[in-house]
């Protein structure tokens, strides 16, 4: 087998470095022995510049999925923010146009919707806005154990924590 040159060497090492083969399969693909692969790996220390790649590629990709997962949380959060708002304007555009009609039936109804039903939906919002803000903890006050555990399995599915 000819000597191999500095820059074919190099291209080796980078081969080995940056990508998952074998000594076998680079013995194979640049028609060299596996002992004179070892020899100049152990002597240029490959195998620490290997490990130390794949660190540092690992924390990179840990890193851009926070990022990814931070940037999927504030779209969320303005998701969220927006619906109370739209919900909000609806309900008040209702409600104005029940009292303008003088339709006291539909308004006593819308009342006691919005008071009702509207109030936990919202609040449940925005405790979801808080929640990905970091600003509270997942705990809320249940009637029994199983209304806890749906609701906080809920607003998991919601945050994309259980998958």
């Amino acid at each position: 087998m000819p000597r191999k040159s500095e820059q074919e060497w190099s291209i080796i090492e980078t081969d080995y470095i940056c990508n998952p083969v074998t000594y076998d399969i680079l013995s194979e693909k640049y028609h060299l022995s596996r002992q004179a692969l070892c020899a100049r790996f152990i002597k240029n220390k490959i195998e620490e510049k290997r490990q130390k790649h794949l660190k540092r590629t690992g924390i990179k990709i840990l890193e851009h999925q926070a990022q990814a997962k931070a940037k999927d949380s504030y779209n969320l959060i303005d998701d969220i923010r927006e619906i109370i708002k739209l919900k909000s304007q609806a309900e008040r555009i209702l409600l104005k146009k029940a009292i303008e009609n003088r339709d006291e039936k539909t308004l006593e109804k819308m009342l006691g919707f919005a008071l009702n039903k509207s109030k936990d939906g919202i609040s449940e919002l925005a405790k979801l806005e808080q929640l990905l803000l970091g600003n509270a903890t997942d705990r809320v006050d249940f009637q029994g154990a199983d209304a806890e555990q749906e609701a906080r399995r809920s607003r998991m599915d919601v945050l994309g924590f259980n998958n």
